[in-house]
């Protein structure tokens, strides 16, 4: 299945078979890291797909892991929200190495070298 095409269904289930309260904008879904056999290039699993139903988000967690993220806006009134969580986890893979940076520590890769 396409990548908005799930993005698609998915929405469509959690719009229409979850009670969600009046005030709700949205939700964002995340699958958990899992095991990538498709490479480690960081670009490459860099992947990004938008529908009216929201964004996708796949990226490179770390060495071989990768996180897929959906983010569903409740309405248009959303949608600028909706761009700034894509934007938040579309950076998820550099937040390990700022934090570190942060801390006075080597990258991620520096310390399991």
């Amino acid at each position: 299945m396409a990548r908005t095409e799930r993005l698609d269904a998915i929405a469509a289930v959690i719009r229409t078979k979850v009670d969600w309260p009046a005030n709700a904008r949205g939700v964002v879904l995340s699958s958990g890291v899992g095991v990538n056999f498709d490479g480690n290039d960081a670009e490459a699993q860099a992947v990004t797909a938008r529908s009216e139903s929201g964004v996708f988000l796949r990226r490179l967690a770390n060495p071989y892991l990768v996180r897929e993220t959906f983010i569903v806006p409740f309405n248009d009134a959303a949608t600028e929200q909706a761009d700034w969580w894509a934007t938040a986890y579309g950076d998820e893979p550099t937040w390990l190495d700022s934090d570190l940076a942060a801390a006075g520590l080597p990258k991620t890769a520096d310390l399991l070298a």
